[in-house]
């Protein structure tokens, strides 16, 4: 088993939409990793040739689907059980998402920047996101870096659009997630981003970090629990829910 602390970094070049497609449809297929890399680096190498950036955009992959940090191999078999169950017509971007912040709690970091800037002002621009970022990692030219490889990958992922302003971007219209079953998973992905401790539903709904997404398929703690094991809520207080991962 893959063993990876949640500090570690995000991509380390920008990954497409359409390498993790093929990611996911190979590991969909029981295509370890190992048997996978060359047909993952036929494709990366048709926009970057190096072999520099082949090696860094098959890390990404590797460490999202194939194998990713034994915290949550269980989100990723999950993902796959949906995907097939859905016959593979599941939203594949509402997947990316959630094995990309559950495998790199950085890119959750990234993410939540973004949301909470287009929440507050209505764009995010590269600039701003860096600052915040760097606010709780440290303002280094690596973190820096990832995350102007973060935000290309979100560009490219079409969860965001550039405006007419040189690195600023606005968010595109969030897709909705009806059923319950893949709302829950989502929430589960989120969770993994934090240290420890649950989120409210009602902080889940508006969670910054879920910006891509519009929760509707949670209509009650017992209804998330129920659609997936790995979850628990508890009662807070009179009014509120509280829902976090099961222990183990």
């Amino acid at each position: 088993m893959t063993n990876h602390s949640k500090t570690d970094m995000g991509f380390g070049k920008k990954v497409r939409a359409i390498w993790l497609d093929l990611a996911l449809d190979l590991v969909a297929d029981g295509v370890p990793f190992d048997e996978a890399k060359a047909a993952l680096s036929e494709a990366i190498a048709r926009d970057n040739p190096g072999p520099e950036a082949i090696r860094k955009v098959l890390a990404g992959l590797n460490r999202v689907w194939f194998n990713p940090p034994g915290y949550c191999r269980g989100t990723r078999d999950a993902a796959l059980s949906l995907y097939r169950c859905a016959d593979r017509q599941l939203p594949r971007l509402l997947l990316h998402w959630g094995m990309a912040i559950a495998a790199y709690p950085f890119i959750g970091a990234v993410a939540e920047a973004v949301g909470r800037l287009l929440r507050l002002q209505g764009t995010a621009s590269i600039r701003d996101v860096k600052r915040r970022v760097g606010e709780k990692f440290g303002e280094r030219e690596f973190v820096e870096r990832i995350v102007r490889f973060d935000m290309s990958s979100f560009l490219d992922w079409s969860v965001l659009a550039a405006t007419k302003q040189k690195g600023e971007y606005i968010a595109v219209k969030p897709i909705p997630v009806p059923d319950a079953d893949h709302a829950a998973w989502l929430i589960e992905a989120l969770l993994h981003t934090r240290s420890e401790g649950g989120l409210s539903l009602s902080q889940v709904r508006q969670h910054p970090l879920l910006f891509p997404f519009m929760l509707e398929g949670m209509s009650s703690g017992l209804a998330i629990s129920k659609s997936n094991p790995r979850l628990q809520t508890m009662r807070h207080g009179h009014t509120e829910e509280l829902v976090m991962l099961r222990d183990g």
